[in-house]
């Protein structure tokens, strides 16, 4: 978020050798396009265990965190072949745009530090005795996961005669 910068993450297959190609993201807030981002030129022997990721400049305009999750974004990433002809298409992938970040014993969510705990506050049926060797075979129902990252994950296959 500091860098200013946002990656996509793309697997692709079926590439024809000796052909360019390229990626598109075109990022939205609700039906508003914010962003449009294309990355150079690639072949298939530019990628790495079948993925390739391109990085560029962009700030969001909200940033997503515990009080405002209705921030969220949308990427549309496509592959097009050199000359501009569409390929194929990801489903839109949505996200937040946010920074966890560690300053020295705080932990920060967008610059803001913030408290963790790994026992939920809100659960009534949580206590010091989940936090025991006794207590641990207990099962816990309440655990959530969270993912914090920037980078935006597809898939896609350039088959010929697609669209």
């Amino acid at each position: 978020m500091r860098a200013g910068e946002i990656t996509f993450d793309t697997t692709l297959a079926d590439l024809m050798p000796g052909t360019s190609y390229s990626l598109r993201a075109q990022i939205r807030d609700q039906d508003r396009v914010v962003g449009e981002l294309t990355s150079r030129e690639f072949q298939i022997g530019d990628l790495k265990d079948g993925r390739i990721a391109f990085t560029e400049k962009w700030r969001a305009e909200k940033l997503w965190d515990l009080h405002t999750p209705q921030n969220i974004y949308a990427a549309d990433v496509s592959l097009v072949q050199q000359g501009g002809k569409l390929l194929d298409a990801a489903w839109p992938a949505r996200f937040g745009y946010r920074e966890f970040g560690i300053q020295g014993r705080d932990f920060t969510l967008n610059g803001t530090r913030i408290f963790l705990s790994a026992v939920p506050l809100d659960s009534a049926q949580v206590g010091a005795a989940w936090a025991s060797y006794a207590g641990r075979g207990r099962p816990w129902s309440g655990s959530r996961a969270w993912a914090s990252t920037s980078s935006i994950p597809t898939t896609m296959a350039a088959s010929q005669g697609r669209t």
